[in-house]
């Protein structure tokens, strides 16, 4: 699929198609509503969609941390258990890092949990 949403997935691609496979939600893949994960639309779009997702205090597995670069959101990552998330980086491969590093954790917007309650 195009836009990074497999084989080659952006950030988004990869919770998208991993809510797909492993908890049967089909999550808006927004495919078509960016072509760059550098351009301020990203910003944007997260900010309108986290409104459906609720906030968090306390992660666990499958919620979702957003992540600003460059003093913006920006990306996003899947907690795989409190502290550590699975993401990926444009020209990077997938990893796992914890969120609460040096690197990540000043960086946070907000851990937010699939809630499709919220309009």
């Amino acid at each position: 699929m195009p836009h990074g949403r497999g084989p080659d997935y952006d950030c988004w691609g990869l919770v998208w198609a991993i809510y797909k496979e492993q908890l049967q939600l089909d999550l808006p893949s927004y495919d078509l509503h960016y072509f760059s994960v550098k351009g301020e639309r990203v910003a944007e779009l997260i900010d309108s969609e986290r409104k459906k997702w609720a906030k968090v205090e306390h992660p666990k597995e499958f919620d979702v941390v957003v992540i600003k670069i460059a003093s913006r959101m920006a990306h996003v990552g899947l907690v795989i258990k409190p502290g550590w998330m699975l993401h990926v980086l444009e020209g990077a491969q997938t990893c796992i890092e914890s969120y609460e590093s040096m690197r990540w954790r000043n960086r946070i917007d907000g851990i937010y949990r699939y809630n499709p309650g919220i309009v």
